[in-house]
């Protein structure tokens, strides 16, 4: 998953951006201070030097490790406020070019996988966990509606194929509320299939329903792509993937029934093409936790071990 600087936290996984997080609240000198009104105060440390020549005089690592603290409480697709935010900017000597869906695609794959992670510590289904989770949320109606259609599409809660799991993912993305479900199973080797994958979203104004049947397909497409084999490794400076022999993308005979369901409520106009490519990876990563009780904290998932524990 390495379509822009900000994606390829999304290589480093869970582990190692919350360690990289932990790092950055000890770094006064890399602070960058939001008041309650949001104004940055500061693009410096607490002498007013700027970032870049912080940078440039060597302190810290090549990197650029920038912490945010906003005091206005947040609601990100919870009830609950949130009263700070902390963030690490990956600054890389490599060139990155555009990335369908941009930062959505690894923070909802963050957020996502630990909201899965809450529901199974509570002892709750995570789609009746995310529906109490977001009750408070100024738009609890449009959250639920997808959430709701997509579960009810997919057939949640009732008996699943044998050997079949399902997991799924919530998001707003360019405006548009989305929620998927996919259902996949694991072979006893570790091979997993996707066989299913169900969408639901509110984009408020729908103009031509296939257009947005054929773009939510081929965003689950691109995002299971980055999913399963999506990697860009560097050698002696060097990228090593020179075409489609060595950089796989996901084959017809891997792609899973694609359902769209459409819930518009109007009076706004949504994003369509990028929305669908943020809720891929969570929502097979939670149906592959449901499989194996193995939570996935990286990806490409070809890099995985998918065995049963």
């Amino acid at each position: 998953m390495a379509g822009t600087a900000q994606s390829l936290v999304g290589i480093i996984g869970l582990e190692t951006a919350a360690k990289v997080g932990a790092n950055a609240r000890h770094r006064a000198d890399l602070a960058t201070v939001v008041d309650q009104d949001g104004v940055d105060r500061a693009r410096g440390n607490e002498n007013g030097v700027p970032f870049r020549e912080l940078r440039d005089r060597g302190h810290g690592s090549p990197l650029a490790t920038i912490r945010r603290q906003d005091r206005r409480p947040r609601r990100h697709g919870t009830s609950r406020p949130l009263t700070g935010q902390d963030f690490v900017e990956r600054n890389t000597h490599v060139p990155v070019g555009f990335w369908r869906g941009v930062s959505h695609s690894q923070n909802c794959f963050f957020k996502e996988s630990f909201v899965d992670e809450m529901a199974h510590a509570a002892g709750r289904d995570p789609y009746d966990y995310r529906r109490t989770l977001i009750a408070g949320h100024p738009q609890a109606q449009k959250f639920r509606a997808v959430l709701d259609a997509a579960a009810k599409g997919a057939g949640w809660g009732a008996p699943r194929p044998a050997g079949r799991f399902r997991g799924l993912a919530l998001e707003q993305v360019d405006n548009t509320f989305i929620a998927g479900v996919a259902e996949i199973s694991i072979a006893h080797d570790g091979g997993l299939a996707v066989h299913r994958f169900v969408c639901a979203l509110d984009s408020g104004h729908v103009v031509n329903p296939l257009t947005v049947e054929m773009q939510v397909e081929g965003g689950i497409a691109f995002g299971l792509t980055a999913a399963l084999h999506g990697e860009i490794s560097i050698r002696d400076g060097r990228v090593e993937q020179s075409n489609f022999h060595d950089y796989e993308m996901l084959r017809l005979a891997r792609m899973p029934k694609v359902e769209t369901i459409m819930v518009p409520s109007g009076g706004f106009w949504g994003g369509i093409g990028e929305p669908p490519v943020a809720i891929v990876a969570p929502a097979i990563c939670n149906a592959i936790f449901a499989a194996t009780g193995r939570r996935i904290r990286s990806l490409p998932l070809k890099n995985q071990d998918l065995r049963k524990i």
